[in-house]
């Protein structure tokens, strides 16, 4: 049987949840570049582009669009209402 070295080993990233802060201005920005908001799979999208951008980052889709919707209500953004949290 063959030993495996250390250096042989994947190393897995640690994943963690981005403080408020971090994820209102990524999403901020993602929505400043231009996402269809309107759209019914927008808190998907968003959530996809994010993920990858921050593969370290754990984040539920719930999530994104809880902050997704209130970053447009905030906006005062007719948009927020099709948004399902």
């Amino acid at each position: 049987m063959l030993k495996r070295d250390k250096k042989d080993k994947k190393k897995k990233i640690r994943r963690h949840q981005p403080s408020r802060p971090k994820l209102e201005a990524a999403i901020s920005e993602i929505l400043d570049k231009a996402i269809n908001a309107e759209s019914a799979n927008a808190p998907k999208q968003l959530h996809l582009i994010l993920t990858t951008e921050h593969p370290e980052w754990k984040l539920p889709e719930r999530r994104v669009a809880k902050y997704l919707k209130r970053k447009l209500k905030d906006k005062n953004d007719p948009k927020f209402n099709g948004i399902n949290v």
